[in-house]
């Protein structure tokens, strides 16, 4: 068995880990700043699905992403072009950069939204950029 058929991901809030066997020694080193698939959701609008993926940037500071694609396979390569442009600095090692899209794409969030295109009355809902509140004498609560 190769060291390579050892290694595995972990992710935690210091960042991406590789955990690999070496000298009947498991060997934990960071490989990239942390990434996650937050919440899945869907545009009011027209139903398309969306991803939310939160990641902290090259410089530490913390952002997200909205994908329209969920991280289809085919599309996860795009996705991981648009993040490098926000900022977020991938493993130079192509095949450690597709194992974390891969774990991005298999994570099951159990958080959910609706994007909608602007503030106001949708449904039965008042939605407002930080909050949603239904029915409208129920008070606020956190989208």
């Amino acid at each position: 068995m190769t060291p390579a058929s050892c290694a595995q991901l972990c992710f935690n809030t210091k960042g991406v880990f590789i955990e690999e066997i070496r000298q009947n020694r498991k060997v934990k080193r960071k490989i990239a700043e942390r990434i996650r698939l937050r919440a899945l959701g869907s545009r009011m609008v027209d139903g398309t699905a969306m991803a939310e993926v939160r990641f902290k940037t090259e410089r530490g500071h913390r952002s997200e992403y909205f994908s329209k694609s969920t991280l289809l396979p085919h599309l996860r390569f795009a996705i991981r072009d648009r993040l490098a442009d926000l900022g977020y600095e991938w493993p130079e090692d192509p095949t450690q950069s597709k194992a974390i899209l891969d774990a991005i794409a298999a994570s099951k969030p159990n958080r959910r939204f609706t994007m909608v295109d602007a503030p106001g009355w949708h449904d039965s809902m008042f939605i407002l950029p930080d909050r949603v509140k239904w029915p409208p004498c129920a008070g606020p609560r956190a989208g």
